[in-house]
C-alpha cells in the first residue's frame, strides 16, 4: 500500500443515505440540521418529477400544435382568397 492509497483509505467514507443527516454530520463535525434530509433520489420524488416534466412537455407541445394549426389555417385562407381574387379578374 502506497502513501496515496493510505491517505485515500483514511479519507474515504461510505454512507447509506437512508440514514439521513447523522452520519454525514458526524464525519464533518457539524450539528444535525433541523431540516429533513433531502430525498431527491427516492422513487416517489423521481416519479413526481417525471410527472411534472411530462405535464409541462404536454402543455408546450400543445401550444406548438395549436400555433402551427392557426398559422396553417391563416395561410390557407390567405392563399384561397388570393386564388379567388385572381380567378375573379
Amino acid at each position: 500500500m502506497t502513501g496515496d492509497d493510505l491517505i485515500l483509505a483514511t479519507l474515504t467514507y461510505y454512507l447509506e443515505l437512508s440514514e439521513g443527516w447523522e452520519p454525514i454530520c458526524r464525519i464533518i463535525g457539524k450539528p444535525i440540521p433541523k431540516e429533513p434530509f433531502p430525498k431527491a433520489n427516492d422513487a416517489e420524488a423521481i416519479d413526481a418529477l417525471a410527472g411534472k416534466i411530462l405535464i409541462e412537455a404536454g402543455w408546450r407541445w400543445g401550444v406548438v400544435i395549436v400555433l402551427m394549426g392557426a398559422l396553417s389555417y391563416g395561410l390557407s385562407c390567405a392563399l384561397f382568397r388570393r386564388q379567388v381574387l385572381i380567378a375573379a379578374k
